[in-house]
């Protein structure tokens, strides 16, 4: 479930491919938006809640909402919309299907490797001047792994909103780390489980890339 996260935005820096903002009558030309532009952020603070706690052995019934909320900080944009960003709310949700005795849900092996997901994240722009359209993140697979001694993850998906830059998201950048440590991880896996995730980025040490 590790891979149901976020950003990470949300990033967490999300790829973003967004549709332009139709004008208001028809035959009338595009107004102007940051569909193309990009955005780099130099951090990201999230919070990752399971309803159902991760586990070693998962569980065999019920299904489990992943809940994310948390922000970018020091983040700045560039393009032809002409504006000014500072940073980003983010929140999303995930649900996973129902566990079963051949595929138990809620496992802490779910942490590491890629898998296909279903949901969504919202990033909402505040010090924008003019405003910033949200960016909408649908989720298509998130891949978790281990680097530095924390568990890391990166989200692949598509997008609509601000921020895709000229390919539409394809050269951005989404990494993030849990600040937990790989060894409580591992020893919450194997007590009472893993309820909730802190999430800090990014992982490399260098900005986030929208676009």
């Amino acid at each position: 479930m590790f891979r149901k996260i976020l950003v990470v935005a949300a990033a967490i820096a999300m790829p973003v491919s967004v549709v332009a903002v139709s004008g208001g009558i028809a035959g009338a030309a595009k107004a102007p938006s940051a569909a193309t532009d990009t955005a780099t952020c130099t951090g990201i603070t999230a919070t990752v809640n399971f309803s159902i706690p991760l586990t070693n052995a998962g569980v065999t019934s019920g299904t489990e909402t992943t809940t994310l909320s948390g922000s970018y900080t020091g983040c700045s944009a560039a393009g032809s919309f002409a504006q000014t960003i500072s940073t980003g709310s983010i929140s999303g949700s995930f649900t996973s299907k129902a566990g079963s005795a051949k595929h138990p849900a809620a496992l802490c092996g779910g942490l590491v490797g890629s898998t296909k997901e279903k949901g969504t994240i919202t990033t909402s722009w505040t010090g924008s001047s003019p405003a910033a359209a949200d960016t909408v993140t649908t989720v298509k697979s998130i891949t978790g792994g281990v680097a530095g001694g924390h568990g890391t993850f990166s989200v692949v998906g598509k997008y609509k909103g601000s921020f895709g830059g000229a390919d539409k998201g394809k050269s951005s950048t989404n990494t993030a780390q849990t600040v937990e440590t790989v060894a409580t991880l591992s020893s919450e896996c194997a007590g009472a489980g893993i309820s909730t995730l802190h999430i800090e980025g990014p992982a490399s040490g260098h900005p986030l890339t929208l676009g």
